[in-house]
Protein backbone atom coordinates (compact mmCIF):
# COMPACT_ATOMS: atom_id res chain seq x y z
CA UNK A 1 0.00 0.00 0.00
CA UNK A 2 1.23 3.74 -0.60
CA UNK A 3 0.94 6.42 1.96
CA UNK A 4 -1.45 9.28 1.04
CA UNK A 5 -3.86 11.91 2.55
CA UNK A 6 -6.70 10.35 4.49
CA UNK A 7 -9.87 10.92 2.71
CA UNK A 8 -13.44 10.69 4.89
CA UNK A 9 -15.62 8.28 3.64
CA UNK A 10 -19.89 9.21 3.52
CA UNK A 11 -22.55 8.23 1.96
CA UNK A 12 -21.68 10.37 -1.05
CA UNK A 13 -18.07 8.97 -1.01
CA UNK A 14 -18.17 5.10 0.06
CA UNK A 15 -15.21 3.66 -2.03
CA UNK A 16 -12.05 3.23 -0.75
CA UNK A 17 -8.83 3.95 -2.48
CA UNK A 18 -5.90 1.29 -3.13
CA UNK A 19 -2.44 0.70 -4.96
CA UNK A 20 -0.66 -2.01 -5.08
CA UNK A 21 2.21 -3.66 -6.84
CA UNK A 22 1.96 -0.75 -9.20
CA UNK A 23 -1.84 -1.70 -10.09
CA UNK A 24 -4.58 0.75 -8.86
CA UNK A 25 -7.75 0.03 -7.64
CA UNK A 26 -11.39 1.20 -6.49
CA UNK A 27 -13.24 -0.42 -3.93
CA UNK A 28 -17.12 -0.27 -3.08
CA UNK A 29 -20.13 -1.30 -2.24
CA UNK A 30 -22.72 -2.10 -4.80
CA UNK A 31 -26.69 -1.90 -4.73
CA UNK A 32 -26.73 -5.81 -3.95
CA UNK A 33 -24.39 -5.42 -0.62
CA UNK A 34 -22.02 -7.04 -2.67
CA UNK A 35 -17.67 -5.63 -2.65
CA UNK A 36 -16.83 -4.81 -6.00
CA UNK A 37 -13.29 -4.57 -7.04
CA UNK A 38 -12.75 -2.30 -9.72
CA UNK A 39 -8.71 -1.84 -11.66
CA UNK A 40 -8.16 1.79 -12.73
CA UNK A 41 -5.71 3.59 -14.44
CA UNK A 42 -3.16 5.92 -12.35
CA UNK A 43 -4.36 9.14 -14.14
CA UNK A 44 -7.99 8.04 -13.07
CA UNK A 45 -6.97 7.27 -9.85
CA UNK A 46 -4.85 10.14 -9.19
CA UNK A 47 -8.21 12.35 -10.45
CA UNK A 48 -9.75 10.79 -7.41
CA UNK A 49 -7.33 12.08 -5.01
CA UNK A 50 -7.27 14.98 -6.66
CA UNK A 51 -11.32 15.69 -6.28
CA UNK A 52 -11.17 14.34 -2.37
CA UNK A 53 -8.85 16.72 -1.30
CA UNK A 54 -10.49 19.84 -3.35
CA UNK A 55 -13.73 19.05 -1.89
CA UNK A 56 -13.17 18.06 1.39
CA UNK A 57 -10.37 21.18 1.74
CA UNK A 58 -13.17 23.90 2.18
Amino acid sequence: MDKRPKRRKDKYNPYTLCSEKGRYYVYFVDVNNRIQMVEVSKSVFETFIYLNLKIFSK
